[in-house]
């Protein structure tokens, strides 16, 4: 979690199936091999984390086009700088010291103000510049302390060491929903011969095209470079060309995400907060004009309100 709540973005919206859909439960029944999975009463729903994944996914496909910005598969070596351990006694005071910060300008990076540092466990450390957007391991080996910075990626979606800032509980289907699956039959093809395989016959259920789901995504503090992420993974979930589920190459798993609302909250600005507290009251986001924002904000090298 974080040490202090600065905003609250709600994003609902609806995704709707253009192929149909298999997520599987790793369960079979005597007529089908794989099938999907459903919730309590027989109804197929996507997991919160399937859909995470997806968004993440997309997001890290595009992050190496974007000068600034790291995915934790670019990060050939992973230590950004090493300094010595009798800083250990700087870390261990919970925020940046004189001589921490000119360790990091000497090495070309600029901390704010708002800086935190907090001890993980012995000999280790984050450093969070909420600021800046830059988040910072610091891992003790031997008589060295290894700087290694958090990609965009992680930072957005958590790792081992930061929590996300993106949950999205599981995706329910809209409306009445009596039994409407498909099964579909499937082969294992002999590369060599390019024939069926014998034997290898096996069938799978999937939700047919058109059924739709609800969304709903809960994001908190989120920065600049936050939001810029979320605004292009969205934007290509909208143009209906990412993937869900399985038996993608199968050409299943196509879907549009239809953007309704985004409420957003500010507990920096006590009016807005104490309208939230008292009556619930949210401002109201205009999904198109979150991700145009989202994105021509960092590029223009503007400011925003979080």
């Amino acid at each position: 979690m974080f040490e202090k709540l600065k905003n609250r973005y709600i994003i609902k919206g609806t995704v709707i199936l253009d192929t149909a859909l298999h997520i599987g439960s790793g369960q079979s029944s005597f007529e089908i091999d794989a099938l999907v999975i459903k919730d309590a009463h027989g109804k197929p729903y996507i997991p919160g984390s399937s859909f995470k994944g997806s968004l993440r996914s997309t997001i890290e496909r595009i992050v190496p086009n974007l000068n600034g910005f790291r995915t934790c598969a670019l990060i050939k070596n992973a230590n950004l700088f090493s300094i010595d351990a009798g800083f250990e006694d700087d870390l261990n005071k919970n925020n940046i010291t004189d001589r921490l910060d000119d360790v990091f300008k000497t090495n070309g990076f600029s901390l704010s103000k708002e800086v935190a540092v907090a001890k993980i466990k012995d000999g280790k450390w984050i450093i969070t510049d909420d600021e800046n957007g830059g988040v910072y391991t610091v891992m003790k080996e031997d008589e060295t302390l290894n700087i290694v910075p958090i990609c965009d990626t992680c930072n957005l979606f958590g790792s081992t060491v930061v929590a996300s800032k993106v949950k999205i509980p599981d995706l329910y289907v809209v409306g009445a929903h009596v039994g409407l699956f498909e099964k579909r039959d499937g082969v294992s093809i002999d590369r060599d011969t390019e024939t069926a395989v014998e034997g290898a016959k096996f069938d799978y259920e999937v939700v047919p095209s058109q059924a739709v789901f609800e969304l709903e995504m809960i994001c908190e503090n989120l920065d600049k470079r936050n939001k810029f992420l979320l605004s292009i993974g969205l934007r290509e979930m909208q143009s209906g060309i990412v993937p869900l589920g399985g038996n993608k190459t199968r050409g299943l798993g196509a879907f549009r995400l239809v953007l309704k609302e985004i409420s957003h909250l500010n507990f920096e600005n006590k009016e807005s907060l104490v309208n939230y507290l008292t009556s619930q009251e949210l401002e109201q986001v205009e999904p198109e004009n979150f991700i145009k924002e989202g994105i021509k904000t960092l590029l223009d090298g503007g400011e925003d309100d979080a």
